[in-house]
């Protein structure tokens, strides 16, 4: 189920990792989105987001953007859990390279990258590009 946070206060909550197998930390601000189960998401005191009118069209609309929600949500804290990417370079680079696909095949052109060099290696290393 959707929720989302309401207050100013930024909170730190426990997910599961669907990459990993197992669980992480995130932090959310006021006005993010995140996917939890019912009671969890309840017991934090999140609100949960109201789905749009059950029509057709709107149903399968929602059902195509979660999974890219996740991607994007997977890809992001991908990066931003390689030492030395903060999460402004992690932004930066999602504005660049906006997918995980586009950002490999980028990686696998061999051109510069808007980063420091340092940076550049780690980030073919996570995303095991030779």
């Amino acid at each position: 189920m959707l929720f989302e946070k309401k207050d100013d206060k930024p909170e730190k909550i426990r997910v599961k990792d669907l990459e990993f197998k197992g669980f992480k930390w995130v932090t959310i601000y006021n006005g993010d989105q995140i996917d939890l189960l019912e009671d969890h998401g309840l017991r934090l005191g999140l609100v949960p987001v109201k789905k749009a009118e059950d029509n057709s069209k709107s149903k399968g609309k929602e059902n195509k953007e979660e999974p890219e929600l996740k991607k994007v949500l997977i890809y992001k804290e991908k990066i931003e859990s390689i030492k030395g990417v903060g999460k402004k370079t992690a932004k930066d680079l999602i504005q660049v390279y906006p997918t995980e696909e586009i950002l490999i095949k980028a990686l696998k052109s061999g051109k510069d990258m808007p980063i420091r060099d340092d940076l550049a290696k780690l980030i073919k290393k996570k995303f095991k590009v030779k």
